[in-house]
């Protein structure tokens, strides 16, 4: 247990002056320690708490990879049993192929003892082996004083008996335990010790006799450039520089930076190394399209974010019936340079994002713009150009997601009416998935019609497939954080938009649900500085004064909120859920004469008005009884946004009345009466 420069984890959870504020420190750093081993292709396979060194001072260190495997690796596919009793993951006690979330597995435990001062399963009893395969997952139990909120929620993430359910990786877990250092009672918080680097696994590395791959790297597209700058031949750069990332979202563990993002950046004259620190790459893809007599000629280059040197670059002269093979060939020879090699399982996945059919593939396209203009109207259009493409090839799983979204969007404005049009999409995702298992987008879309049907088992399961299929698909990961807060697991909610937003750094749709989620969780002034960063990369975007607005009024500063509404319906958001935001602010800062004038044209606009967005205008001019009414016309409706009242601010005078903690409790909701 202990050695001359410290003790083993064994002997730490011995220590009872050791407090559990310290222990969740020192596993933070064994959790960044094992995301470094995991970056590069190693599980661990034998964890346990005799093998995680804590020095001296105070430095974590984890040993023994004597039983380590690459994952993917012939030896990981099939083995003998190896590895300590009541550590051991499902999989690696039947003799299963492995990879590594088993380590995951086995982190849980080590978690659990440290909480418990126990073994999850039995331990190392003879029930262990049968508790393993077929209890569930054990509870805390009576928790002692002081315990920080959200441990038990990482134990059940972590100790899921199925791989693809379990937190996807052991950046999160790391993530997710300084979130709840952070939010644990001040006295007892510890500040995390920085060296999280290289230096956590060279020890262990040291007698490590396999070569080390490099780590799989990271990228950003920038939007090609096109020579003859027309308006369609600019949307035809785009369209291939997006069917590139996509096809690179393929790869589970690949860090591809969303679109929103690296659109941000464009141009022959990029500053390579200003951009790549923006966006947290180490790479950047480039490229141009020339109209070369009258045959398009695509050039795309890998460079390093380090310094601009070229890392590989290419010509193709596709014709239409092949561009987006095209797209599929440049993702494929990126891969392999970032990653340094691809498995057959990542060739087939991306030989899988190959458009089969060129007019379904130009369809598709073009109801992703109108998607991308996000009013009814343009959403409507979207919905009949990806209808189309399913004309074409009705087995076009790409197609039916994006109109199960497409559908989701459309019934939570109250375009069209919730319960029909919600069964529809989900009929079209569920089309999705079964031509095509793999799809994030499929998965992201059932998540979310399953969330707004109140389900919310099935959809958090679905976003974590989706995750786990793409770690970089970042609307997934957008929506799993809004749904943990709508939920009350405020710590994962964080942990989850901190990771999203490291994928979408400068984006639009990246500041909008990270300001999102920090106003359902009433950090306001996080919610604020996010939405002041986006705005200095593009004041025009209505949906960021919007949620100034939002925001603002939340914090109880009306008047600021009012300035912001006005500014968001003069650049073009004049959506009924705005102006009910706007309606209240307007009567909590004396106007109610102009208050009730806006809500008088809002309940004559009827059912396209979403009725949450109506209490909250209700709420405002102090009509408790007509916002009660609402909610419960809402519920009865089964209306999609009715999902956010709990953490929606401007309904906090009704919060305590007994109707509204009704209707919370009917859609399975905790009542969050937050301050």
């Amino acid at each position: 247990i202990e050695y001359v420069d410290g003790m083993t984890l064994r002997g730490v959870l011995g220590d009872a002056t050791c407090s559990l504020t310290q222990r969740l420190a020192y596993l933070a750093q064994a959790a960044g320690a094992l995301a470094r081993a995991h970056a590069n292709g190693i599980a661990h396979c034998d964890l346990k708490p005799d093998n995680i060194m804590v020095t001296r001072d105070g430095l974590v260190k984890v040993l023994d990879f004597g039983l380590a495997r690459l994952a993917g690796s012939a030896e990981a596919q099939g083995h003998a049993v190896e590895g300590t009793i009541g550590y051991m993951s499902p999989e690696q006690a039947a003799g299963e192929p492995i990879d590594t979330r088993s380590d995951v597995f086995s982190f849980g435990c080590i978690l659990f003892e440290a909480v418990t001062n126990e073994l999850p399963f039995g331990g190392m009893s003879e029930r262990w082996a049968t508790n393993l395969m077929d209890a569930t997952t054990p509870p805390l139990g009576a928790m002692p004083p002081g315990v920080p909120a959200g441990l038990q929620e990482l134990l059940d993430d972590c100790l899921k008996k199925d791989p693809a359910a379990r937190v996807i990786s052991m950046e999160d877990v790391n993530l997710r335990l300084q979130s709840i250092l952070h939010h644990a009672p001040r006295a007892s918080r510890l500040a995390l010790p920085l060296a999280l680097s290289a230096a956590l696994v060279l020890a262990a590395v040291a007698f490590w006799q396999w070569p080390l791959q490099p780590p799989p790297g990271s990228v950003a597209v920038i939007p090609f450039v096109s020579i003859e700058p027309t308006p369609d031949r600019v949307r035809l750069a785009e369209d291939i520089s997006e069917g590139v990332i996509n096809a690179l979202l393929q790869l589970p563990d690949l860090k591809v930076i969303a679109r929103s993002s690296s659109f941000r950046f464009t141009g022959d004259s990029l500053d390579v190394p200003r951009v790549a620190r923006a966006l947290g790459v180490q790479t950047l893809v480039t490229g141009r399209i020339v109209d070369n007599n009258g045959r398009l000629r695509i050039s795309a280059e890998l460079v390093s974010g380090r310094d601009g040197a070229a890392m590989w670059g290419a010509n193709y002269t596709p014709g239409p019936e092949n561009l987006a093979d095209v797209e599929v060939q440049i993702a494929q020879e990126i891969a392999r340079r970032v990653r340094s090699q691809l498995t057959p399982d990542d060739q087939r996945r991306l030989d899988k994002a190959a458009h089969p059919n060129p007019e379904a593939y130009s369809l598709l396209l073009r109801g992703r713009y109108e998607m991308s203009l996000y009013t009814p109207d343009s959403m409507q259009k979207a919905a009949s150009y990806f209808q189309q493409a399913l004309g074409v090839d009705p087995g076009y799983a790409l197609a039916n997601a994006e109109l199960a979204n497409t559908y989701r969007l459309l019934a939570g404005s109250g375009v069209l009416k919730p319960e029909k049009w919600l069964q529809l999409g989900e009929q079209a995702a569920l089309r999705a998935i079964g031509t095509d298992d793999e799809l994030p987008q499929a998965h992201t879309a059932l998540a979310g019609i399953k969330r707004d049907r109140w389900q919310w088992a099935d959809a958090e399961r679905e976003y974590r497939r989706a995750i786990a299929l793409s770690s970089s698909f970042v609307p997934a990961r957008q929506a799993l954080a809004v749904t943990l807060t709508v939920l009350g697991r405020d710590d994962a909610a964080v942990a989850e938009i901190v990771r999203a937003r490291e994928l979408d750094p400068v984006g639009l749709s990246g500041a909008v649900a990270s300001a999102a989620v920090f106003y359902n969780l009433r950090l306001y002034d996080r919610a604020l500085a996010t939405l002041k960063d986006a705005a200095n990369l593009d004041s025009l975007a209505p949906a960021l004064w919007t949620w100034v607005g939002i925001v603002n009024g939340g914090k109880g500063d009306f008047a600021a909120a009012i300035t912001a509404f006005e500014k968001a319906m003069e650049l073009g958001d004049a959506t009924p859920s705005t102006r009910c935001y706007y309606v209240h602010a307007l009567a909590r800062v004396g106007r109610r004469t102009d208050a009730l004038r806006h809500l008088r044209t809002l309940e004559a606009e009827g059912a396209t008005v979403p009725p949450s967005f109506l209490a909250i205008a209700y709420t405002g001019v102090d009509d408790r009884e007509r916002a009660i009414a609402a909610l419960q016309a809402g519920y009865a409706a089964r209306h999609p946004q009715l999902q956010y009242i709990p953490v929606e601010s401007y309904l906090s005078a009704l919060m305590a009345d007994p109707r509204f903690l009704r209707v919370v409790a009917d859609m399975g909701l905790p009542a969050r009466l937050r301050s």
